[in-house]
């Protein structure tokens, strides 16, 4: 039985040991095979032994039920993807490239190293190498976060975290339809259950402070601007006329999670409203 404080390394691919307790320190091995392109194994500290996501992560920047319940997140994961994932990897204590520790450095080095790639390798090298920095970086962050906080496998497609990253890499050079970018919807996900799950800071990139908030839902107390207002009502009316055939789709292939969810029984709620009104 493992005590606080002891070190478990956790092999790629694998789920944390069944041993593990609150207080652990769980070093991951990226779970992917290629390069580690100088960033090292993600080292946290275990916080749960079992959580749920908030929603499935599968188109969920899209889904109207999902991406509006706070469109500032799901603008600035959209957006600024690599500050997303640099942002949660900061809150998580998960050093990044070279191992930077604050998100705007983690950030500034994956820029860098992948301009790098691409001036300094040859054309036929910096095809391939300069996507697979933020591959990656993308799999380290997310994979020290699912293990931190005993959170499910929720990928594209099966167990490997980099099945969520590695079709935003193939479809830079084949069709990004037949391989859409799910990083941003990864970011989103982590992005909320860090928001409100685990009730963390707001983000700190200028993006979102100064842009992307305004879309967000006021905090406790506070009154709404006029962006919020406007961004409110948007929403409503997106999820009235959404229905939710996407989701039922979605959620089928990836195991829905909204059982305990405010929002579940807030929609359930208006349904009913609506449906006790005389046509």
């Amino acid at each position: 039985m493992a005590v606080e404080g002891t070190v478990v390394e956790v092999k790629r691919g694998e789920p944390v040991p069944a041993h593990v307790v609150v207080g652990d320190v769980v070093v991951v091995q990226p779970d992917h095979g290629g390069p580690k392109f100088g960033m090292p194994h993600a080292e946290v500290t275990v916080s749960a032994l079992s959580s749920e996501w908030p929603f499935p992560m599968c188109l969920s920047c899209v889904l109207p039920d999902r991406c509006t319940r706070d469109n500032g997140l799901c603008c600035y994961a959209c957006w600024c993807a690599l500050c997303a994932h640099a942002e949660v990897a900061e809150q998580n204590d998960i050093r990044g490239l070279l191992g930077q520790k604050e998100w705007y450095k983690q950030c500034c080095a994956v820029c860098c190293a992948v301009w790098c790639a691409g001036i300094c390798c040859s054309q036929c090298f910096a095809w391939l190498w300069a996507p697979c920095i933020m591959t990656a970086y993308g799999t380290q962050v997310r994979d020290g976060v699912k293990r931190k906080y005993g959170l499910p496998d929720d990928e594209v497609c099966g167990t490997t975290t980099l099945s969520t990253y590695l079709p935003a890499y193939c479809g830079i050079y084949f069709v990004p339809i037949i391989f859409p970018n799910h990083s941003q919807c990864a970011a989103y996900q982590m992005l909320y259950f860090m928001r409100y799950t685990r009730k963390g800071p707001a983000p700190e990139c200028p993006c979102y402070k100064y842009c992307c908030v305004h879309c967000s839902p006021p905090a406790a107390g506070a009154e709404e601007d006029k962006y919020q207002r406007v961004t409110r009502k948007v929403g409503k009316t997106l999820r009235e006329a959404d229905h939710h055939a996407m989701e039922d789709l979605s959620d089928n292939l990836h195991h829905d999670v909204q059982d305990g969810d405010p929002f579940k029984n807030q929609n359930t709620k208006d349904d009913a409203v609506t449906t006790a009104q005389p046509t």
